[in-house]
């Protein structure tokens, strides 16, 4: 899991959260998100160890709902991450793990049904064995999930697409976990080649500047 961690490390230094700051999800990424002291960090969320974590850091403000339904209530932000479905990119969909591997991860993930999915999934794809499945299930106190029989495509589009036409100011910065959306036509129409957007791509890594 380090090429997970680097990888994360790498993203959120490369975005560079700056003022005020929104982030989809709730894990990693958070803790990183800190370390460059935004003005303010708004986390949509619906994990309820959030709020501990939160008392830790006085400027996050947790938001408990889907972000659906949390974002029309929310203001301008400078830095924008979409933190949902790390595991989706392609570099990491057919790597094998090994025990202390997974172990390491797990302690890092807070979202127990999630976790569960997680390694259901891994399984699923060959990518640890029923029974470490099964170890880590019973050492983590986790839920039998089944891995999504399918990815929701669409989501981090429809989520960006909303923040630039009201979330986002000029010179705003947004990132996510690279996904499969991103081969998606209406992605290039929309993003890449949108004139208003500077659209920049860094291996695993991209960044989206709002420009005017």
């Amino acid at each position: 899991m380090q090429d997970v961690f680097m990888y994360i490390q790498k993203l959120i230094e490369t975005l560079h959260p700056f003022g005020d700051v929104l982030e989809v999800g709730f894990g990693k990424c958070s803790e990183e998100i800190q370390k460059y002291h935004p003005k303010s960090h708004t986390i949509i969320t619906t994990d309820s160890k959030a709020h501990s974590w939160a008392k830790k850091h006085p400027t996050v403000k947790i938001v408990d709902d889907i972000w659906q339904g949390a974002l029309p209530s929310l203001g301008v932000f400078d830095t924008l991450f979409f933190g949902i479905d790390p595991v989706e990119s392609p570099f990491l969909a057919k790597m094998k793990y090994s025990e202390s591997d997974v172990d390491v991860f797990c302690k890092t993930v807070t979202e127990k049904e999630a976790l569960s999915r997680f390694l259901s999934e891994l399984e699923q794809n060959g990518q640890i064995d029923l029974a470490l499945k099964e170890k880590m299930i019973k050492k983590y106190h986790l839920s039998h999930e089944k891995p999504p029989a399918a990815k929701r495509s669409g989501q981090m589009l429809d989520f960006l697409k909303h923040c630039i036409d009201s979330h986002m100011r000029k010179k705003s910065r947004f990132s996510c976990f690279l996904k499969s959306e991103l081969d998606d036509p209406q992605f290039f129409d929309e993003i890449i080649v949108n004139p208003f957007l500077d659209y920049r791509e860094d291996g695993r890594i991209i960044v989206i500047e709002k420009l005017g």
